[in-house]
């Protein structure tokens, strides 16, 4: 059996525990978030909190998301950008504001 560990780093609602996450650590968060701009990891796991991605700002993941607890929100114009096919789980939202659409459109 081989195990392959990804060093990671928690949100604690204020500050994260070993640094800014990128694509070959983990990104955890126990507490409410909100992008100041593009945020990499290598997976997220959100175990509380709300978790916004704000407009125009990305979330890059190199595998899957996992919210077990909490929420996951991308805000207009903002996205997800996984690398691998991952399997994603759990309270994922997108908002989108778009024209005003005619009958039938």
């Amino acid at each position: 059996v081989v195990y392959v560990s990804y060093p990671s780093t928690t949100w604690n609602g204020s500050v994260w525990s070993n640094g800014l996450p990128n694509s070959s650590t983990v990104a955890i968060f126990n507490g409410n978030f909100s992008s100041t701009g593009d945020l990499n990891a290598c997976a997220v796991r959100v175990n509380s909190g709300v978790i916004t991605i704000n407009s125009n700002h990305n979330l890059i993941v190199q595998n899957d998301v996992n919210v077990a607890g909490g929420s996951l929100v991308f805000e207009n114009n903002s996205s997800l950008v996984q690398i691998n096919n991952s399997v994603n789980t759990g309270n994922i939202t997108y908002k989108r504001i778009t024209q005003p659409m005619k009958r039938y459109d």
